[in-house]
């Protein structure tokens, strides 16, 4: 072999090696994967993908991409002062209720600027909310197309394709038959 070739072949080795050790992780129990479940799988624009921006709930936590990769998401915009949003949030406290968390994470955005935090505080608790709440932000907002129509709901497969996008008000039994299906 020619030197060139031994180098090219070198180099070629090499960056095998470091994306295979990049594309290596643990689970929550420790034990190595190889690969990633990664929301790379949707290739498209936001939102027929999941939004690759970082989710931070009104108490801080964050829900980044990478975090939510491999899990159906289901992103519900929102706000205080919309009716059907009312109406529909028993159904999305009893969604999450019925929905294996290990497998679907649930977030409110919630579209509502104008509305102070104890106005926000009161509503959650009024209305029993048991998933995150994130304040909805110029990236969130531009990210799911600017949805205009409140409420909007989202449901994003394991590989981060939107399953559905719906428009109004929403049962619990109507989002079961994509969650089911994409679980």
């Amino acid at each position: 072999m020619k030197i060139p070739a031994i180098i090219g072949l070198g180099t070629a080795v090499l960056v095998g090696a470091i994306v295979f050790f990049i594309s290596v992780s643990r689970d929550d129990d420790g034990a190595v994967k190889i690969g990633s479940k990664s929301a790379a799988a949707c290739t498209e624009q936001a939102p027929s993908c999941l939004p690759t921006v970082d989710f931070v709930d009104h108490e801080g936590q964050v829900f980044a991409a990478s975090d939510l990769a491999g899990k159906v998401v289901i992103v519900n915009v929102w706000a205080t002062w919309c009716h059907p949003c009312r109406t529909e949030m028993p159904e999305l406290v009893k969604l999450r209720e019925q929905i294996p968390a290990k497998d679907v994470v649930l977030l409110g955005v919630l579209n509502d600027p104008g509305a102070s935090q104890t106005k926000i505080e009161g509503f959650l608790e009024q209305y029993h909310v048991n998933y995150p709440v994130i304040p909805m932000t110029d990236e969130i907002d531009q990210a799911l197309d600017y949805p205009d129509k409140l409420p909007t709901t989202f449901i994003y497969g394991r590989d981060g394709r939107l399953l559905l996008r719906r428009l109004g008000g929403v049962t619990a039994e109507q989002l079961h038959q994509t969650i089911d299906a994409a679980i």
